[in-house]
């Protein structure tokens, strides 16, 4: 019989001593824990706040520059991103830049803007050569060259192209195309960045010359997702552009002043 009590003594000890243990640790865990601090700030970013951020990590991690060894000739794929007055969106794109070891460099820019509250395509093309005048302080002198138009060709198939009209007289190629960049999420604006196409360029109105350009080995979802969202953003800036601002009644136009 004492034996029976001692042991049913010792269950209601051992059940109070629990009891303690508990409520010693749930008095601790009134304080916030860190994993509670951040799950409270966290915050879904829009497609503007994601852009930036993406952009901010492109300066710091150049993810963009392809060498083709055996032909020493470099490619710099950028995306083009604008903004405006207001910090909305205003231009889209992708550059182009090859640079060869003659001294011969390349450059392809291709965007969209908005004017008058619709899209315009641009297409800006530059041709320079440079010219080594003092080897010891690598001095170079530039030579602008005029350029008569281009093609961009993938799996023998032609994606875009612009001439330059007959009459034109201006060195510097600056013309507005037909094709819609936009259209497909930017996939013009992809493949570009993408390379593994050829851009087949007219140096004369008669005479052109195949480059191909290699498949770049950086493009990551990091620039096809800065092209989606650079592009929802400028059409939603478009959009924003097309709301009416208001008109001030005659009768109260009078009172103002």
């Amino acid at each position: 019989m004492a034996l029976i009590i001692r042991i049913v003594t010792f269950i209601i000890t051992l059940f109070f001593i629990i009891i303690l243990l508990l409520g010693a640790t749930t008095s601790f865990s009134i304080e916030p824990y860190e994993s509670d601090v951040y799950r409270n700030t966290f915050k879904v970013l829009s497609p503007k706040e994601q852009l930036i951020n993406q952009l901010n990590i492109k300066k710091e991690f150049e993810e963009v520059t392809t060498l083709e060894e055996w032909t020493e000739r470099y490619y710099v794929f950028t995306p083009l991103v604008d903004f405006d007055d207001d910090d909305d969106i205003s231009i889209c794109g992708a550059q182009l830049i090859i640079a060869e070891p003659s001294g011969h460099h390349l450059k392809y820019e291709f965007f969209t803007s908005i004017y008058k509250n619709e899209f315009q395509h641009h297409v800006i093309l530059k041709s320079l050569i440079l010219s080594l005048n003092n080897r010891e302080e690598e001095v170079f002198e530039h030579f602008e060259q005029k350029l008569y138009g281009f093609e961009v060709i993938k799996n023998n198939q032609l994606i875009t192209n612009l001439l330059r009209p007959k009459d034109s007289k201006e060195i510097t190629f600056d013309l507005l195309s037909y094709h819609d960049f936009t259209k497909s999420r930017g996939k013009f604006y992809k493949t570009i960045l993408e390379g593994g196409y050829d851009i087949r360029t007219f140096f004369f109105p008669e005479n052109s010359r195949l480059i191909p350009v290699a498949r770049n080995t950086w493009f990551l979802n990091n620039s096809k997702s800065i092209i989606d969202n650079c592009i929802l953003e400028l059409r939603n800036n478009k959009s924003k552009i097309r709301k009416p601002k208001g008109e001030i009644m005659e009768d109260v136009h009078y009172r103002v002043g």
